[in-house]
């Protein structure tokens, strides 16, 4: 009896949690999931930023289902380079297309990824377009990229996501070697001589000589004031981004660029160059120069003969001017003074050698006794001062001056003891003095003195 009874007990304890477990299944499966309802899941979507609950907040509204993403746009971009230096500015256009039947609004963005490109401070991370069918809109946006690789513009309007390829070259698309072994440079003004009013133009031939692809090469050009020489702003192709060169090619370009002001007091204009990589620095960059006359102007040329001991004597220092590059002829000589002083001209403004031979060799000269000069319109003061100290013995070091031939000879004019010898006499005004008489003045004063005679040339 006691086991049949326990028999019972047991069936129906079994028929309780049967029906138990139905009445449960029944409450979870009572309200299926709309297919077509936004999943619930706590893990975000991709790309989308995290949700602050995992669970739908209450409401007695039925929930509205999210628009119907658009699917007839057409994304594209272009860039304004086909590569660029890391860090250096990217400019990429954007342009929407709404390809469908019907009116589009929706909402884009740039969104973020380890390899985007970031986009410039203050640029708007916004997207919103409305289009009419078959229009179209573009935006430019900017951004840099710090490490060299191929990175990506990202756009993204509502879940749908675009990307696009931008190349950042570096190092790793340059050649190890120093960039004057691969990049050969000439620069040289379109014209001989300019007026003082005109702009010069300067061709600028770039070869690359490598089997690489060269990119960004910008000029950097040496400028001085008051030195007439061309600045490189503004050139371009030249500055800003730089120009790319393929392997094995050359590339000319030509640049305009105002006349220096001080261009017409100098006689000439100067162009003076490195090219290479803005930031980029490869040891050896190549360099180049050229110059152009701007003629016109006459000024003297005057300076001093100094050293340490104010008391001591400077007379007798010969100071001499040829043309450029030391040769003759000899256009114009002076002595010095016991102060040291020397003054030769009128001259044409330009650029010259100057030869200082001192009275005796013991004279050591501190930046050399030959060395270019200019000879510079409305410029006040002593042009040049020539450092010398009394050494002990004679001094090796000495170059000569030429030894240009009397009249009639290769060499052109003789040289004169004090004053100018220019080439066109009759143009400067200019003398010569006849080294007979000063040396006959001489013997008259016992060596005392020196008499400096003038004969004007017959008009």
């Amino acid at each position: 009896m006691r086991s049949s009874n326990r028999t019972t007990a047991r069936l129906g304890l079994a028929l309780t949690a049967a029906l138990l477990g139905l009445a449960v299944t029944a409450v979870a499966t009572a309200d299926p999931v709309d297919p077509s309802s936004p999943p619930t899941s706590s893990s975000p979507e991709p790309g989308s930023p995290p949700s602050s609950s995992t669970e739908n907040p209450p409401s007695s509204a039925p929930e509205t289902p999210p628009a119907e993403e658009p699917r007839d746009l057409r994304v594209t971009a272009t860039f304004d380079q086909p590569s660029y230096l890391p860090g250096k500015k990217i400019t990429a256009t954007v342009t929407v297309e709404n390809t469908g039947a019907e009116p589009v609004t929706t909402s884009g963005s740039f969104p973020s990824h380890a390899d985007m490109v970031e986009l410039t401070p203050g640029e708007d991370p916004a997207m919103d377009v409305t289009l009419d069918a078959g229009a179209r809109v573009s935006r430019e946006v900017t951004g840099t990229v710090a490490d060299p690789g191929t990175a990506r513009l990202y756009v993204r309007f509502g879940q749908r996501e675009y990307s696009f390829p931008v190349r950042i070259t570096g190092k790793a698309t340059q050649p190890e070697r120093p960039l004057n072994t691969v990049l050969a440079v000439s620069t040289e003004f379109t014209r001989d001589t300019y007026a003082k009013e005109d702009a010069p133009t300067v061709r600028v031939t770039l070869t690359n000589k490598g089997r690489l692809l060269l990119t960004g090469i910008v000029a950097t050009c040496e400028h001085r004031e008051p030195y007439p020489n061309l600045t490189g702003g503004g050139w371009a192709g030249l500055s800003d981004g730089g120009v790319t060169i393929p392997a094995d090619s050359s590339k000319v370009v030509e640049v305009t660029e105002a006349m220096p002001a001080t261009a017409y007091d100098f006689g000439y204009v100067r162009v003076d160059c490195a090219f290479g990589q803005s930031g980029v620095d490869y040891g050896a960059n190549p360099r180049t120069s050229d110059q152009a006359s701007v003629p016109g102007q006459v000024a003297e040329f005057s300076g001093q003969i100094t050293n340490n001991d104010p008391g001591a004597s400077r007379a007798g220092f010969r100071v001499l001017l040829t043309h450029k590059g030391g040769g003759c002829p000899i256009v114009g000589e002076d002595t010095s003074d016991p102060a040291g002083r020397f003054s030769l001209g009128p001259l044409p403004v330009g650029q010259y050698d100057m030869f200082v031979v001192p009275p005796d060799k013991h004279w050591v000269f501190k930046y050399g006794n030959h060395v270019p000069v200019d000879v510079v319109a409305n410029r006040d003061g002593d042009d040049y001062l020539v450092w010398v100290y009394g050494g002990v013995g004679d001094n090796p070091n000495l170059v000569p001056p030429p030894a240009c031939a009397g009249p009639g000879g290769p060499g052109g004019n003789p040289p004169a003891p004090r004053g100018s010898a220019l080439p066109d006499l009759a143009h400067t005004g200019a003398s010569l003095v006849l080294p007979g008489l000063s040396g006959m003045a001489a013997l008259l004063l016992g060596g005392g003195a020196l008499l400096l005679a003038r004969r004007r040339r017959a008009g």
